[in-house]
């Protein structure tokens, strides 16, 4: 559908905004990329009530040339502002799908060289400390990656592998090169760690089958390095 819109449009849709729960993912964002500029969306599961509509249309009703960074970032604001005061947990961000690239890069090395050392006993005992530590959303099944890169970076030990988190962490930080996200926001004490992006990382083997159809997972090694730490029978390949 969005393929199709990309067609009847004759460029890129502005901006893909999911007003769902779990939905800006690296891997969500990756099958984007090519017919959309920007993502924008929860890590996490969203509260109730959602996004405040109202307050995003009258924004854009005030200034209906916003580009769709702006109009991205407006979202992110408005989102978070209508859960300040309420006790909800919430995060939101948005996300510049041309600038996934290099990020995707740094995540494809960061899964070989686990790969690589995936047999060894510091890297076993490392990502079970790591996977507790790090900020984890609907039942685990995701976690931000951010917070995850900077978790297994200090881990003892890793050497080239903490090298390609902190590789990770500084190109989401914008460090360098420009960060693909472009705004992010979150409230509750829990979402602290949040940086806008989160990967699929279950604590447990048999993930989805479905995985290996991913972009993501063709381009990249993360699925085989799931595969072989969780024992769980992904065959995804990466290209």
């Amino acid at each position: 559908m969005l393929a199709t819109a990309h067609r009847l449009l004759g460029r890129k849709v502005d901006v893909v905004g999911m007003d769902a729960c779990l939905m800006t993912m690296i891997e969500v964002a990756y099958q984007l990329r090519d017919d959309a500029q920007v993502l924008v969306g929860s890590e996490d599961v969203e509260p109730g009530p959602g996004w405040p509509h109202a307050a995003v249309l009258g924004d854009l009703t005030k200034n209906p040339t916003m580009t769709g960074a702006e109009l991205g970032t407006t979202v992110v604001h408005r989102y978070v502002e209508s859960y300040r005061h309420g006790g909800d947990v919430a995060t939101q961000s948005a996300i510049d799908l041309g600038q996934l690239d290099d990020l995707v890069e740094a995540v494809d090395l960061l899964a070989r060289r686990l790969l690589a050392a995936i047999k060894g006993p510091a890297l076993a005992a490392a990502l079970l400390g790591v996977r507790r530590r790090t900020l984890q959303f609907f039942e685990g099944l995701y976690v931000d990656l951010h917070h995850l890169a900077g978790n297994l970076a200090t881990a003892s030990g890793l050497g080239r592998i903490s090298d390609a988190c902190r590789d990770v962490q500084r190109l989401i930080d914008g460090q360098g090169a420009r960060s693909p996200i472009i705004a992010e926001a979150h409230v509750g004490a829990r979402m602290t760690p949040a940086r806008g992006i989160s990967i699929y990382f279950p604590p447990y083997g048999d993930p989805s089958t479905h995985y290996q159809n991913l972009d993501f997972a063709r381009r990249t090694a993360w699925g085989q390095f799931l595969d072989a730490h969780l024992g769980s029978g992904l065959t995804g390949q990466a290209r």
